[in-house]
This record gives C-alpha cells, sequence and structure tokens, in this order.
C-alpha cells in the first residue's frame, strides 16, 4: 500500500469518526430542543390556570412570612416537597407508558404459539416489506433488520434497495444479513435517486400480495405482523393497514406514544395521521403507480391519499407496534429537520384536490406537518341562518347579537332568536332595537324542541345552531364554516369553543374516557394525541350544539333533534343517528367561539338524559370511539394512558342499563335501533343557553 493510499484511508476513517460523533452531537440537541419545548407548554399550561394564579395570589402573604435564603423558608420547602412530592406529568407519563408497554408485550411462549397458529392459516398472505436504505447508522439499520427477521409472523420477505450509501459499513450490514435469510432481498442503486426512487426499486422485487413500508433505522414489535395478518384473516377486504407508533429517542427509550383513530377522511386531508407502519395491498399501490418522486418529503402522505381514492377499506390495527427512530436527519425528531417536506405535503394535498375535483386551496396549519384545506364557496354563497334560542338574559343575548353583527363579514345571513317565554322588558326592547327576527317557543324548557321549532321556522340550507352566551370574535367564521359544511355528505360541523379567559372548552366530543360522552378539551403531557390530529380538521363523532352549523337536509332526514332528550345529549344523539345513515359530522380548529357555558341555564345533565343516552346507545358505548383512542383517560392534568382501566366505567354503567333495559322493557331506551360496531357516539354536548 502506498503512504499516499494510507494516508488517505486515514484520513477518510477520521472524517467518518468526526462525522459519526457530530451526528450523535446533533442527536443530543436535538432531544433538548424536545425537552425544552414540552418544558416551555408545561409553563405555559401552568400560568393559564386560573387555580394555580389564584393559589399564587393567595400565598402572597405567606412568602412575605418565609423570606428568600431563609432558614424558614429552607424547611417549608423541605416539608412541602415530602408532602406532595410527585413528578411532572409528562414526567409520570414515560414511566406509566414504559410500564404499560412491558405489560403488552407478548411473552416468548405467546410469541412462539402465534408461530404455530398462523403456520396453520390456509390464506397466509405474503406480506413484502420495502426498506429503502440511505446512510443510517449501520448499528440502526442492523437493529431493523433484525426486527423483521424476530416476526413470530414468517410469511415475509424483506426487499431493500440500498440508494446509494456513502456511509461506511452500511453495504457490509446488507450483504452480511442477506447472506444469512433466504428471504431478504437486496439491491444497490447505482445513484442516489432519492426515497420514492428506492422505494420504488424495493417495490419491483416486493412479490406478496400485501407489502409494507418501514423506514432503515426504526423498529417494529416481534408481533407486528402477526396482529396485520390475523387482521387480514378476520377481514380479507382490508386494503390498507396501520398501527399505533411511538418514538424511539437517541438514548434508546421509547417516548410519545401516537394512538390514532380509525380511517378518518378529513383528517387525512389535515395532515399525515397514518405514517407508519402501513400496509397496503400490492396491487392497488402498483395500480396508483407507486411513490412520486416530486413529492419526496412527503411521499407517504401523497402515496395514501392516492390509495384512498381507490379504497375506503382502511383498518387500524390499535397497538403501538412502530417505534419512529428520532435523529437529526428525520423529522420525528425536530420540525425544522426536513422543512421542505412540509411543501411537498402541502402540494401533495392540493395534488388531491385537484385529482378530485374539488375547487379549493391548501394552507399550511396550526403545526408543522399540518395543512388547511380551504374550499372555494358555492357561487352565490349559501344564505345561513343562525338561530339562538334564550328566555330573558338580555346580558347575555345582547352582546352575542353585537358581536355577529360587527364582526361577521360573510355574506349572505340572518338571525332568528328563540324566544322561550321571555317576560322582562329589557329583553323585549333588546328583540325591538336589534332588528332580528323572533320566533316564539313556548312551553318548558326543551332544547330539542325549541331547535326543532327552529329549523321548521328557517327556509336556509344551511342552519348554525348557536347558544346565547357565545361571542364572536373572528370575521371568518361563518365562511370557514360554511365552505366544511357545503361538502357533499357532511351533515354536521362544530369548532373550537374556549372560555372567556382563553381556556379550551370543546375540540369535538368523543365516545371515551369512562363518561357517556366527553367534551375534548384536554392536554396531553407526554402524549402525540392532542398535539396532531386534535388540532386539525378532523373526522368525530359528534360536536355540541352550542354552535354547530347543520345542513337542512340532513337534519330532515332522521327527523331533527330528539325531543326525549329535553336538556342533555340532544346534540350527540342527533349526531349519532346523523352517522349512522352515513353523514359525516365534522370539527375545525380554524374557528374559535367564545362560550360562557350554561351561563343562562346551569351546568345542567338531568338523570333522566343520561340513562336515556346510555340504554339507547349502550351497543355504541361499548363498541368505543372510532375517532379517539380506547387507550386514554381523563386524569386531573389532562388525558393520560389507562392503564388501570378506568375508561372501561363508561361502558359499565352502558352494560347496567342495557341490562336495566332488557329486564323493565322500556320504551324510551328503543328509540332509534344502535349504530354498527365502530359506528359509535361522542360525548356530552354543549349545555343549552
Amino acid at each position: 500500500m502506498s503512504e499516499d493510499t494510507a494516508g488517505h484511508e486515514d484520513w477518510h476513517r477520521r472524517y467518518l469518526e468526526a462525522a459519526t460523533e457530530l451526528e450523535e452531537l446533533y442527536s443530543m440537541q436535538s432531544e433538548m430542543s424536545v425537552e425544552i419545548q414540552s418544558l416551555r407548554l408545561e409553563l405555559q399550561r401552568y400560568k393559564a390556570n386560573r387555580l394555580l394564579t389564584l393559589i399564587k395570589n393567595a400565598s402572597r402573604p405567606i412568602v412575605k412570612m418565609l423570606p428568600p435564603r431563609s432558614r424558614r423558608r429552607w424547611l417549608a420547602g423541605r416539608l412541602f416537597h415530602l408532602v406532595v412530592r410527585q413528578p411532572r406529568p409528562d414526567v409520570l407519563m414515560r414511566q406509566v407508558y414504559l410500564g404499560w408497554l412491558e405489560d403488552r408485550r407478548p411473552s416468548a411462549e405467546e410469541l412462539e404459539l402465534q408461530r404455530k397458529q398462523s403456520a396453520s392459516w390456509t390464506d397466509a398472505p405474503l406480506i413484502s416489506v420495502c426498506m429503502p436504505v440511505y446512510n443510517p447508522a449501520p448499528d440502526a439499520l442492523r437493529q431493523a433488520i433484525s426486527a423483521v427477521r424476530a416476526q413470530s409472523y414468517e410469511r415475509w420477505e424483506l426487499c431493500i434497495c440500498d440508494d446509494a450509501s456513502t456511509r461506511g459499513g452500511v453495504a457490509e450490514v446488507l450483504k452480511e444479513l442477506a447472506g444469512a435469510d433466504a428471504r431478504i432481498k437486496v439491491t444497490f442503486s447505482p445513484a442516489n435517486g432519492g426515497i420514492s426512487s428506492a422505494t420504488n426499486a424495493a417495490l419491483e422485487m416486493a412479490v406478496g400480495e400485501y407489502v409494507a413500508f418501514m423506514d432503515d433505522d426504526d423498529l417494529i414489535e416481534p408481533h407486528t405482523l402477526y396482529l396485520y395478518a390475523q387482521h387480514l384473516q378476520l377481514d380479507p377486504a382490508a386494503d390498507v393497514l396501520y398501527c399505533d407508533e411511538d418514538m424511539l429517542m437517541p438514548s434508546g427509550q421509547r417516548r410519545y406514544p401516537f394512538f390514532k383513530p380509525s380511517w378518518s377522511p378529513e383528517t387525512l386531508l389535515g395532515m399525515n395521521y397514518i405514517t407508519h407502519l402501513v400496509v397496503a395491498r400490492r396491487s392497488l399501490v402498483e395500480a396508483v403507480g407507486g411513490l412520486r418522486s416530486e413529492r419526496d418529503g412527503a411521499q407517504d402522505h401523497d402515496l395514501l391519499l392516492r390509495l384512498a381514492e381507490l379504497t375506503d377499506a382502511f383498518v387500524h390495527v390499535p397497538e403501538v407496534l412502530y417505534s419512529w427512530r428520532q435523529s437529526p436527519r428525520s423529522t420525528a425528531m425536530t420540525s425544522d429537520a426536513k422543512p421542505w417536506a412540509y411543501q411537498a405535503g402541502r402540494q401533495s394535498v392540493q395534488d388531491a384536490l385537484d385529482r378530485r375535483g374539488i375547487a379549493g386551496w391548501v394552507e399550511h396549519g396550526s403545526f408543522p406537518g399540518a395543512f388547511r384545506v380551504r374550499y372555494e364557496l358555492p357561487d352565490p354563497p349559501p344564505h345561513v341562518e343562525i338561530v339562538i334560542p334564550t328566555r330573558d338574559r338580555a346580558d347575555l343575548l345582547g352582546p352575542c347579537l353585537e358581536s355577529i353583527s360587527s364582526v361577521t363579514d360573510y355574506p349572505d345571513y340572518s338571525v332568528t332568536v328563540l324566544d322561550n317565554d321571555s317576560v322582562e322588558e329589557e329583553t323585549k326592547r333588546l328583540f325591538d332595537r336589534s332588528g332580528v327576527r323572533v320566533v316564539p317557543a313556548p312551553g318548558p324548557f326543551n332544547y330539542a324542541r325549541i331547535m326543532n321549532d327552529g329549523f321548521r321556522a328557517a327556509e336556509a340550507e344551511f342552519v348554525l345552531t348557536l347558544n346565547n352566551d357565545t361571542r364572536i370574535t373572528d370575521p371568518h367564521w361563518l365562511r370557514s364554516l360554511v365552505e366544511l359544511a357545503a361538502q357533499p355528505g357532511v351533515g354536521v360541523v362544530g369548532c373550537r369553543l374556549v372560555f372567556p379567559d382563553g381556556r379550551l372548552q370543546h375540540e369535538g366530543i368523543a365516545l371515551a374516557c369512562g363518561v357517556p360522552a366527553a367534551n375534548l378539551a384536554f392536554e396531553s403531557p407526554g402524549l402525540r394525541v392532542l398535539g396532531g390530529a386534535m388540532r386539525s380538521t378532523r373526522d368525530v363523532s359528534a360536536v355540541t350544539g352550542a354552535c354547530s352549523m347543520i345542513r337542512r337536509s340532513a337534519w330532515e332526514a332522521i327527523g331533527g333533534y330528539d325531543e326525549e332528550f329535553a336538556v342533555a345529549y340532544n346534540d350527540v344523539d342527533f349526531c349519532v343517528r346523523l352517522r349512522r345513515l352515513g353523514w359525516r359530522i365534522v370539527f375545525t380548529p380554524y374557528v374559535s367561539v367564545e362560550h360562557a357555558e350554561s351561563a343562562s341555564r346551569g351546568d345542567l345533565h338531568p338523570t333522566s338524559d343520561v340513562s336515556l343516552f346510555l340504554r339507547r346507545w349502550g351497543p355504541a358505548l361499548l363498541a368505543g370511539d372510532p375517532y379517539f383512542p380506547s387507550q386514554l383517560t381523563i386524569e386531573w392534568f389532562g388525558l393520560a394512558l389507562d392503564r388501570e382501566g378506568k375508561g372501561f366505567q363508561g361502558k359499565e354503567l352502558a352494560e347496567i342499563s342495557l341490562r336495566h333495559a332488557q329486564v323493565h322493557g322500556d320504551a324510551r331506551a328503543a328509540g332509534p335501533s344502535a349504530p354498527a360496531p365502530g359506528t359509535a357516539p361522542a360525548s356530552t354536548g354543549g349545555q343549552p343557553a
């Protein structure tokens, strides 16, 4: 070996060592950035908490008694930590999550049983795992391939295309492992063509009925493909399957689980909530032309949108089976890693609108990787009738009407007040002064009946139900709701409600969390459920009637609100019945309305309404909410993992109510028949005005 060659190799070795060390430093920096962002969110949440503000104000005299650096203050601090010592919610979530994972991981005996069971299946599909490879850390690549080889389901092949990697050790790992297992196929591209090109090259080697898409440094659980194949045994018509996932930190810890909804086409337009691990019917992937290089960075989102135009047979496997490795080159670690990927994602959604013949445009959404679809309004824009129920309370209704007239920029709307026996002179003067139409709705308070009276009096195709204790602050609110409500198949559109002090109140309604129906307005420390899908326009089971836009034809299709629900759950029952007929319920976070919540009637949940809801929708409650993770429950700090089975409280209530109805033959429980499994209701709607 010449001196020049030896010197060059030594320089190259030192260069690779420096590059590896630099990548490790970037990983540490990015991990610290994630921690800092989490702490900032925690601090903002505490600052916005009214209870903590009151405590802080009340504690000022105590602080004066305990001056800084005094022994009294030190002793008081020690005593406080001894009494109430508890980790931050996000730290607690990490600890709980790791234990939860361990509880759900199959034992070696169970994995062996899965091998034997799946070997006996007569129609066990071959799953081709496609893995594009470009410069991963050799150890991470080895771990990813080993995770596939460790599968308890053995009808797989691994198709790898190395996209001209320049990192030392990559080719050696590929050749070594391909030689150790005949199910591993490897091809080497002569030049770097990008992730879509490499994935398509891997696809060309695939012969399985289904293909899976896996990154070159990620991990899957050993029973992943078994669970996918098991679902295919139960539902052979399934075309696309996906699971829940978490993040694999550089430290090796697994954090930030992402629990996903079932098939949700509106959510997929707003973000790629499906991500990993996608298993799709190979014939469909080939029918759409594989992956497109012009959408590199968002190639998986683009593929899913095109597949959704051929099939709606998407199946969610509700288990955390995929770990997305965080690294400086990945958007898993930081949104700054691939800023161009978000532009590719926006264009992918725009492409979908264009292919589907939908007039509209796409804007970047509320967080990196989220997109807001803006639909063109019909020409001319449809008339909207806003119906507001009230009984007196001019102090609430007056500001509500004033905010609508002074803020709204929508060109064609009218306001109708549904008067439930108002008697105060101030209210009557407000009616005369405002110039709005007033429709009498006499009789004992019954929100469902009052709203039905409003629909019968209205003439518009789009009717907006609005409580009298709301206030409008966004000029574009009505347009934003109309553009969604006018889309085919949409029956109801709801929006975000906030308290006057800015705290969240409503972000959709879910059949979850141990109650008949739960308003979604919770933080989720340590989870990615609210950091993603909950902040996008999405499909939901129900929305509150405090502010909802309803298509008249949808209202007519089910005969309006059920007047058996006089106070509570009428809005939820309405949405559930619509969904059973195939109508969609959509929530948008891009419209916020201030709502005092039940300022005029109080926080009322009559036992009769609760009981009727449970009896009527018991089977649906037991089936769970397709748009909300069954793994979660509500703790004092927000949403958390339901490791102790708290989420089954609502199911137990449903079972008790069902038994009661069967024994006593309760006619009120008959109502509409229960929905099919997975077409379930949601949670407590907004209180009536």
